[in-house]
């Protein structure tokens, strides 16, 4: 799950408290912790693709980089995340998809309302990412909507989150995922999920599908089970701050500068438009570091949805620059 430029997608809280730092400013705390593991275990292959000096390295050895450039198809059943590692155009695409716990045993302090969300680096840059964190106690409403499902790369029923809070770090309702079916070849891959946080209140499990379909095509597709009523949805992807985004005849393409990274075109009857720093409702922000709040760009596609309907979106990468 770290990308060619050693990046990691943000999952759940983080306010970056560490106990033994060697630099007064933010460090890459998740890549010194891997090169402690490769320098201990002499497993090279843990090591980070960038390797920084650190005061650790006095005690445990400095790791000579990995540099990683095949394709790696891991699945967590327990932990909840399939990561997929794929080279398309000559660019690093980094999959992630969460099919796991809300958190950290029974009381999820610090999980977060993102059941089959979805995170994509392209390139050794996060593209798709997770709102973060921001705030705690002090956060207040805040901290309600970066925790919220409406923050996430995933649908979103009636405005509501998948599981429900009750305070800063406690939860009235959490939903459980289970993962579906997996494939790994590097041509036909998928993986394939869905949780029953919406089952109770509305009678409908959301299944999620992300499924490598084509030479430059990854098909993600939401759809409903159960026996509800048509209910007002919305599937939200939020876009890194820094990236531009805008609307063409094939969809919705992510890009920097004049390379194209993404396009995102939408299959079926959802109508879609961006939304980014709004206040009212808490819509399209994003928290880079703790205490730290940026207006993003948050495209969103929504529209009734009942029992056997499904959104498709096929998701391009692999432009040619």
């Amino acid at each position: 799950m770290t990308d060619a430029a050693g990046n990691q997608p943000r999952i759940g809280d983080d306010d970056e408290g560490r106990v033994l730092c060697s630099l007064p400013g933010p460090e890459g705390h998740v890549n010194v912790v891997l090169g402690y593991l490769a320098a201990t275990t002499q497993r090279s292959d843990l090591a980070p693709p960038n390797v920084e000096p650190h005061l650790g390295h006095a005690l445990f050895g400095a790791p000579d980089p990995s540099r990683r450039s095949d394709f790696t198809y891991a699945s967590f059943p327990s932990g909840g995340y399939t990561a997929v590692r794929e080279w398309r155009g000559g660019k690093e695409n980094l999959w992630v998809m969460d099919h796991g716990p809300l958190g950290y045993l029974s009381i999820a302090a610090h999980g977060h309302a993102d059941a089959l969300s979805l995170w994509l680096h392209i390139d050794g840059r996060p593209v798709l990412v997770d709102a973060g964190t921001y705030l705690y106690h002090s956060g207040r409403s805040w901290r309600e909507h970066f925790r919220a499902t409406t923050a996430h790369n995933t649908l979103a029923m009636a405005g509501e989150s998948s599981s429900l809070t009750a305070g800063a770090f406690n939860w009235s309702h959490k939903a459980e995922c289970r993962l579906l079916e997996t494939a790994e070849a590097a041509e036909h891959w998928l993986v394939e999920a869905e949780h029953d946080g919406y089952a109770e209140r509305f009678g409908y499990y959301h299944r999620r599908r992300l499924e490598r379909i084509g030479k430059e095509t990854v098909q993600l597709t939401d759809s409903l089970h159960g026996q509800g009523i048509d209910e007002q949805v919305e599937i939200g992807f939020l876009i890194a701050p820094g990236l531009d985004l805008r609307r063409t005849a094939d969809g919705w393409m992510v890009s920097t500068q004049d390379k194209r990274l993404l396009l995102i075109a939408h299959v079926g009857r959802l109508h879609g438009w961006v939304e980014t720093g709004l206040e009212e409702p808490r819509r399209g922000w994003h928290s880079p570091a703790f205490g730290q709040r940026l207006a993003a760009q948050r495209l969103v596609f929504a529209g009734r949805m009942g029992a056997g309907d499904a959104a498709i979106f096929n998701l391009i990468t692999g432009f040619q620059t």
